[in-house]
């Protein structure tokens, strides 16, 4: 019961393609090749995590190739399929160092994006306890002191959340840190007092090397 899409790369770099959202438990595959009796698999998945039936693959793309995406039902099953992809340049993040974090203003603001090929760089530390693969940064001085609520919900992926004060990884002091807000989500969540004046640096992270599509939010 397979359905089939064709996308080509417009340039370099990595694509994550999932099913989050479909109906059914689903089995994804990417190959290149001009017909079904000359395809070449790129990657395949059954379930993205042991405790989701969606399907995720991330992938290195090739400028001007034609990918094929099929996606089917594990033994048989059908439903409504969602089918999602996000990709960047192989040159990864802007924000993927701590030195080059994105910075953010106002007293509430949300920021968009993806960490795919982003890294862990030396001497950084774990977010929310866990270790992640693929941070990116984001700073912000706020105006006005007070408790500040910050958020992951509505990524794509399992995320971690840490903040912190400090001007490298020598001499950083954790302010707050998740993994996930609650039981049964995987987006994080923390809320800490902040004071007007003081640079607060944001990692948001993936657990078990999680990556794809990132909101992280503050409000007061």
């Amino acid at each position: 019961k397979s359905l089939w899409w064709q996308w080509t790369a417009v340039g370099n770099g990595r694509l994550q393609v999932n099913t989050k959202g479909s109906s059914f438990d689903t089995v994804l595959a990417v190959y290149t090749g001009s017909s079904l009796t000359a395809l070449t698999p790129v990657t395949s998945n059954d379930n993205a995590a042991t405790s989701v039936k969606y399907s995720q693959v991330d992938f290195t793309t090739t400028r001007g190739t034609t990918y094929y995406f099929a996606v089917d039902g594990k033994s048989g099953a059908s439903g409504q399929v969602i089918l999602n992809g996000t990709g960047t340049s192989l040159a990864g993040p802007s924000n993927d160092n701590f030195t080059s974090a994105t910075s953010v203003s106002g007293g509430t603001w949300t920021v968009s994006g993806s960490n795919f090929n982003a890294t862990r760089e030396t001497d950084e530390p774990n977010h929310g306890a866990t270790s992640g693969y693929s941070s990116v940064w984001f700073s912000w001085s706020p105006t006005v002191s007070g408790m500040y609520t910050s958020s992951t919900s509505g990524s794509g992926f399992d995320t971690l959340l840490g903040v912190y004060t400090g001007t490298d990884f020598t001499d950083l002091t954790q302010v707050a840190a998740n993994n996930n807000s609650t039981t049964g989500v995987t987006w994080s969540k923390v809320r800490f007092t902040a004071t007007a004046g003081t640079t607060y640096y944001f990692a948001v992270d993936g657990a078990n090397k999680a990556s794809g599509r990132y909101s992280l939010t503050i409000s007061k």
